[in-house]
């Protein structure tokens, strides 16, 4: 199980606003860690789907 956090995401002045910390919490043989990633979310976009 990974989950996404986003520690300082609504403190602008936070030198970390732009990180996320991927959380490998759980995983079948192999360790669990905390992966932390800069986030490019200004590309990212949700668009409806159209009917099936």
């Amino acid at each position: 199980m990974i989950k996404v956090e986003r520690p300082d995401a609504g403190e602008k002045e936070s030198p970390r606003a732009d990180e996320v910390e991927l959380v490998v919490e759980k995983q079948r043989f192999g360790p669990t860690a905390i992966v932390t990633v800069a986030a490019q979310l200004h590309p990212a976009r949700f668009v409806e789907m159209g009917e099936t």
